[in-house]
């Protein structure tokens, strides 16, 4: 039930963004990961998120859970909160209104990299106002955000993906 809650969900944002006929526009992005991921290549981490917020910021509380049985190694940048690019965002009120986005530059030369062990967990935070600006949004209305995330590596299929769906209330 909570898949085909967020499937309709998703195809309302959808919809809404192809009558406003944007071009560069992240919900089309977000449908697309999700149309392209096979539903039998389950990921190999679990992804949760929660919204947080620390004096006038609102966050994205991340937990990575790796849930294969071997190691996951990946740059850090490459993590939900690592970097701008790592999670996609879409926000949209409640009456399907689009909350812009942000378009900025975020390259990472990160040659480190890290291990998260089967069965463990990595956590952290993603400031969503990097990404959407919410100082835009009706002050008056409940704001739906899409989350999407791609989990890096190399998979026989397509890439497997994580979603979620945060709602922030109105202010």
């Amino acid at each position: 039930m909570k898949k085909y809650v967020v499937f309709i969900l998703v195809q309302l944002v959808w919809g809404t963004a192809i009558i406003a006929g944007e071009t560069n526009n992240p919900l089309n992005e977000l449908v697309e990961d999700y149309q392209r991921a096979s539903p039998t290549n389950h990921p190999p981490v679990s992804v949760t998120a929660y919204l947080k917020h620390v004096g006038d910021k609102s966050l994205l509380a991340f937990k990575l859970t790796n849930l294969s049985e071997k190691p996951l190694t990946l740059r850090p940048s490459e993590l939900p909160w690592g970097n701008r690019y790592s999670t996609t965002l879409a926000a949209v009120t409640t009456d399907g209104e689009r909350i812009p986005n942000i378009c900025m530059i975020a390259d990472s030369f990160e040659v480190q990299q890290i291990t998260i062990a089967p069965g463990t967990s990595r956590e952290g935070d993603y400031d969503i106002e990097e990404s959407v600006q919410l100082s835009l949004a009706p002050k008056n209305k409940d704001v739906i955000l899409l989350w999407s995330y791609k989990v890096p590596g190399s998979f026989k299929n397509s890439q497997p993906i994580c979603t979620g769906i945060i709602v922030i209330p109105k202010r």
